[in-house]
């Protein structure tokens, strides 16, 4: 991969990619990524990875790279990552927001005002406005969220590394399915609107 490349994903597609410093990147459907820079040198303190999340749902895992190194932006938020496992889901406005599965993330809105967000937890940036305080992640935000790891398990695009999107074996495979779609319906019952 090299820099500026766009990811774009249709609304049956996903992608999940692998970088040389073992990062995961993972696009669900509708959703436009850029990686605006990518440049690892296990060798030295200059590696960096700059990604823009335009619209749509996207997962990172760190990889080998100390967390100074990545940056990633939306339309209304700039996260700062301190080696952990996130989401990202960005709405047609711009509405940001980030659910933490593990470690932390830092969280500047538009005005410069930071929020520390915690695993477990999420906060949402609106357009001109600063990021919420931590809370558990809406309904919203869990659906999109389950409807990009269903694509990847139904057969979502996967570029790079042969890094795979689904599991060891089938069976494996339709286990997490089922237990993604209980989840799906969970939500959907909640009144999540999707």
């Amino acid at each position: 991969m090299f820099s500026n490349e766009v990811i774009a994903t249709r609304a049956d597609s996903a992608s999940k990619i692998r970088f040389l410093d073992d990062t995961m990147l993972t696009v669900g459907p509708d959703s436009k990524v850029t990686l605006d820079e990518f440049v690892y040198d296990p060798k030295s303190q200059n590696s960096k990875m700059v990604i823009n999340t335009a619209i749509g749902v996207a997962r990172f895992v760190t990889g080998k790279m100390g967390s100074a190194s990545y940056k990633i932006a939306t339309p209304t938020a700039t996260i700062g990552v301190r080696g952990t496992v996130f989401t990202v889901f960005v709405a047609a406005n711009g509405a940001t927001s980030i659910v933490v599965e593990n470690g932390a993330v830092n969280v500047t809105g538009q005005n410069g005002l930071p929020v520390d967000v915690p695993a477990g937890l999420a906060t949402n940036v609106q357009p001109g406005e600063p990021p919420s305080d931590p809370a558990p992640p809406d309904a919203d935000t869990e659906a999109q969220i389950a409807e990009m790891d269903v694509t990847l398990l139904l057969g979502g695009e996967d570029s790079g590394g042969g890094s795979g999107g689904g599991s060891d074996s089938p069976q494996d495979g339709e286990e997490e399915l089922l237990e993604i779609m209980d989840e799906t319906e969970e939500l959907r019952e909640a009144g999540c609107g999707c």
